[in-house]
């Protein structure tokens, strides 16, 4: 009865450590702007890509969307970036019919942020749908491949802009809540891969896993 239970002890405390070491896409929430297919984890050096979405607007004549991407290591623009070379309109699914007035532009606010500034818009105004029209953008982030500091991405609610196609500027009807929902998302963290002493030293407490596993089944 006694090793049964330093079994389930064992196991409990393990269980956690492993657990650490699994990525989730981030998953958007509510009527907010979302990132679609972005990782929680990522591999210094390699390209992160993802896509910008909307949420269901009616009669959008403009928009005006900054990206900012910071750091507690490193610094901006050298160790961590958009790519706005790679970014792109999305080939499906865009917000518009046409892309001829869309604009993008990257810039370094400071040592420890990089901005991404996305905007377009269409003189007839369109009504955003979940599934038929929600993309903006296939967005490209890239680091060095000695940077290892975590990431963190989030939306400008500041300088959100989400307009009717009225000639005198007026906001689409829900904005209001659209930023406030966006703001708070807060963040999406995305964390480099281990490091290969950290990688050893999981597959390490893996196989301890594995043999505390044989000798519970033993023990039953």
């Amino acid at each position: 009865m006694l090793s049964r239970l330093r079994c389930i002890c064992a196991l409990a405390l393990a269980l956690p450590i492993l657990n650490g070491s699994c990525a989730l896409a981030f998953q958007p929430s509510g009527e907010a702007i979302f990132f679609d297919g972005l990782p929680t984890i990522y591999t210094p050096g390699s390209a992160i890509v993802f896509k910008v979405g909307l949420p269901a607007i009616a009669n959008l004549g403009a928009y005006n969307v900054d990206l900012i991407l910071t750091s507690d290591a490193g610094v901006a623009g050298i160790d961590y970036f958009f790519d706005v070379a790679a970014t792109t309109p999305v080939a499906q699914d865009y917000v518009f019919p046409f892309t001829a007035n869309y604009f993008d532009a990257a810039n370094v606010d400071s040592p420890s942020q990089h901005r991404l500034t996305l905007t377009d818009f269409d003189l007839d105004g369109v009504d955003v749908v979940s599934g038929a029209n929600e993309f903006l953008v296939v967005a490209v982030i890239r680091s060095a491949d000695d940077f290892a500091g975590s990431l963190m991405l989030s939306v400008d609610v500041a300088g959100l802009i989400l307009d009717t196609p009225s000639i005198v500027p007026t906001p689409v009807d829900g904005f209001d809540a659209i930023r406030a929902n966006t703001e708070a998302g807060g963040p999406a963290l995305l964390t480099a891969v281990p490091e290969p002493k950290a990688l050893a030293c999981a597959l390490t407490v893996a196989g301890g896993l594995a043999l505390m596993l044989v000798s519970c089944r033993r023990l039953y």
